[in-house]
């Protein structure tokens, strides 16, 4: 219909044989056709092609959902995962095959680097020790810095200062790493008597944010799966920090509530950063309501002093608790969030905390 379509607009008459050629060609056999002006010919090819295109886009889109409806989805990612694997043991025993390794000592990491590289090509670390765990000559053909968003500049520095290339992984809705205060006191007089570039500045970035300050053209891929959290806990998430980005892979595992509020007597409760009216609601009326006594259970607060009274109060149990910036990458079956502000404050209602915070999160004080 389009080179029809193209033809008609490029013919200035229709001679005898031009609708013979027609009629084989195109199948435009209805000699009423021909006494039509061309931009009538034209205005009917049109229409037709478009009715012919909209039903083949239903045709297929009935075919996907089909398709979509018998898919399981479940079985493809194992299927999927175990086929991830074999490659990679496969890549790894051809690298690896016939080769008899050598038992390296610890002095022997420095000064047989080279060797010990071929023999051990991964290599785990902290960034800090990166640099020093093997000779300074040596340079690693890949440093993947992962949580970077808890890296803090000066150790990340030192692990790309060995690299040849490096592939950061983080989380910029994820808090950053936490500085004490006599450091920040130091590297904010630093940063002011050099009149340094604002992405250095080491009490305001970590490597993630800072790197992707200093270069904002890099390369960058979303890792969109996710499998942790509950999944009305991560769809919050999604909807409230990500802009709907993430595909939430997770599954119920239990019939249990996975977001709970729980909303003590308002009042002026909390007293310098510690709210033991919490607390007490927490002992009496949140573990034995929801029975949680025997539960794999952490606690955790914005404040670190309403965080040691917890922690005093829950002494000798199993209960984890921290604040929440130190509570980051951690993780329990039931995370109890104390709020301790009688009012909203900007540091209860910073973004990155509360991504953390409610990411972990079953119940909420």
């Amino acid at each position: 219909m389009l080179s029809l379509w193209i033809s008609i607009e490029t013919e200035e008459k229709f001679k005898w044989w031009k609708k013979l050629i027609f009629r084989f060609k195109y199948g435009v056999k209805n000699k009423a056709f021909y006494l039509l002006s061309k931009q009538e010919m034209i205005k009917n090819i049109q229409t037709l092609y478009y009715q012919v295109k909209i039903a083949e886009l239903i045709s297929r889109e009935d075919q996907l959902t089909q398709s979509l409806e018998q898919f399981s989805f479940d079985n493809k990612m194992k299927e999927y995962t175990e086929i991830s694997k074999k490659i990679f043991k496969n890549e790894l025993y051809k690298n690896m095959e016939r080769k008899k390794r050598t038992n390296y000592s610890e002095k022997d990491l420095f000064f047989k680097s080279e060797e010990f590289i071929k023999d051990y090509p991964v290599i785990m670390s902290t960034t800090y020790s990166l640099r020093r765990s093997l000779a300074e000559k040596v340079n690693y053909d890949f440093v993947i810095i992962d949580e970077s968003s808890q890296v803090d500049l000066t150790t990340g520095v030192l692990a790309l200062s060995c690299a040849k290339q490096a592939v950061i992984v983080g989380d910029l809705k994820q808090l950053p790493n936490v500085i004490e205060f006599d450091n920040r006191q130091k590297t904010d007089s630093l940063f002011q008597s050099f009149d340094l570039p604002e992405p250095y500045n080491y009490s305001k970035y970590n490597l993630l944010l800072s790197i992707i300050k200093l270069f904002p053209e890099i390369p960058k891929t979303l890792l969109r799966e996710h499998y942790r959290c509950h999944p009305k806990i991560i769809e919050f998430c999604n909807r409230r920090f990500y802009n709907n980005q993430l595909i939430i892979l997770s599954e119920a595992k239990s019939i249990r509530e996975p977001l709970k509020l729980h909303r003590t007597v308002p009042g002026n409760h909390a007293r310098e950063r510690m709210n033991q009216r919490q607390i007490d609601v927490i002992i009496k009326e949140i573990i034995p309501q929801q029975q949680l006594e025997n539960e794999d259970l952490g606690i955790v607060s914005p404040y670190r002093d309403h965080a040691n009274a917890l922690e005093e109060t829950f002494d000798k149990t199993q209960i984890k608790i921290d604040t929440v910036d130190k509570f980051q990458g951690r993780e329990n079956n039931i995370i109890i969030l104390s709020t301790v502000d009688n009012q909203i404050s900007e540091f209860t209602d910073n973004p990155n905390r509360l991504n953390v915070a409610i990411s972990a999160l079953l119940i909420n004080l």
